[in-house]
């Protein structure tokens, strides 16, 4: 289907053989038609981290078939709407919005496009995923055994089974909620390590690094 076909209701038809060059028994059976519906199509979307963008929840989607106005339509997370205006725009093939901020976050979410009640795109699986400002980092360097600060943004209110991670090793938590993680930076040698909430094996947060010095 080429790229730039608006949403709607079309036909396809399929002809064979339209030069009559293959000897049959029965030519009049080489045209077919049917009808067949082009919705919009989601191929990617993309959540924001950086701390000026995440308290507004900006995220971009990506696609065919969106149309050049929003129009009557709508973006579902789940059961949660999606934000287009204020701030937001909507093309054909890019969509930038305002997710929701008091939904549970680490979670998977069917993302589509409904119109009229009624779901016209494909169901995009998306994983909302908690947010780690790695550029707020208190302290933004230090050894093993300092308290770290790390701002969160939807956490979690407490620890439960969450876990942060330096590479592979789990820090020892001291205070948990939904904008800030205060954990004991981990016994590793000198070096940059990636920064992340896992749960139940699955990375659940955007990836940030930070520096653990020498004593």
């Amino acid at each position: 289907v080429p790229e730039d076909t608006p949403p709607g209701n079309y036909y396809i038809g399929v002809y064979v053989d339209s030069t009559k060059s293959v000897k049959e028994l029965l030519e009049s059976n080489n045209i077919d038609w049917s009808a067949i519906w082009i919705g919009p199509h989601i191929t990617n979307a993309v959540q924001y981290f950086d701390w000026m963008v995440a308290p507004i929840h900006e995220m971009e989607i990506a696609g065919t078939g969106f149309g050049n106005t929003q129009g009557n339509k709508t973006i579902k997370i789940g059961q949660y709407n999606i934000s287009v205006i204020p701030g937001g725009s909507w093309s054909n093939t890019k969509i930038y919005c305002h997710y929701p901020g008091n939904i549970p976050y680490g979670v998977h979410y069917p993302l589509y496009i409904m119109e009229g009640g009624n779901i016209i795109s494909n169901q995009y699986d998306f994983f909302l995923k908690m947010v780690i400002f790695g550029n707020l980092f208190d302290p933004y360097q230090g050894p093993p055994g300092t308290t770290l600060h790390v701002d969160t943004m939807n956490a979690g209110s407490s620890q439960g089974q969450k876990k942060l991670m330096f590479g592979n090793t789990e820090a020892q938590i001291q205070l948990w909620n939904d904008a800030n993680i205060h954990c004991a930076i981990p016994n590793l040698p000198p070096g940059t390590y990636n920064v992340f909430i896992k749960k139940a094996g699955e990375t659940i947060s955007n990836v940030v690094t930070y520096t653990i010095t020498a004593n």
